[in-house]
């Protein structure tokens, strides 16, 4: 055989190759398909804290807050594999408030913005932790300022008991709420 009959299959080799190796990054590791860029922003923050997403916490976050943002919410021993999370309630942030929360940004971040626009949203979630699913929520806080919109305040509501009774051993982390400890 030439070399030259030999150069045509080992191209398309490569090529297959090359082929299967992209539909593979693709499917299984081209990217986070839990968030979604089209979600709103607590939603997405949401799910970056659920699954320690910590390039998607800097995203929702402003730059003066990312490294706290992402030791308190992004570096935890506990990742869920799977989550969603909807929108359950909104209440708007009144006057006062954005000028307490202004001065707070000011005081804890040296951000000096004015906030133009607030709201408490509720985020209800599920999300899988060592095969089993739970439910639970959170509340945070997104503010506009500077033209751009930040979740600067987290807190999580509720998470299932069962969470706590599945992972963690009686007394760490659980509220007796049955009376037995």
């Amino acid at each position: 055989m030439s070399k030259k009959s030999l150069l045509i299959p080992a191209i398309l080799i490569v090529l297959a190759l090359a082929i299967v190796a992209v539909v593979l990054v693709l499917a299984l590791g081209g990217g986070n398909d839990i968030i979604s860029k089209d979600d709103p922003l607590p939603v997405r923050f949401t799910k970056a804290v659920l699954i320690c997403d910590q390039d998607e916490i800097r995203n929702c976050v402003h730059e003066n807050m990312e490294t706290e943002f992402v030791n308190r919410y992004g570096v935890n021993d506990i990742r869920f594999e799977d989550c969603t999370a909807t929108i359950s309630a909104e209440s708007a942030l009144l006057r006062d408030g954005m000028e307490y929360y202004a001065s707070e940004l000011n005081r804890d971040y040296g951000i000096q913005t004015i906030i133009e626009s607030g709201c408490f949203y509720t985020v209800d979630f599920t999300a899988e932790y060592n095969g089993k699913e739970y439910g639970g929520a959170m509340t945070l806080l997104v503010v506009s300022f500077e033209g751009e919109e930040y979740v600067i305040s987290v807190k999580l509501d509720r998470i299932d008991d069962a969470f706590y009774q599945d992972n963690f051993p009686a007394g760490d982390y659980y509220y007796d709420m049955f009376g037995e400890y």
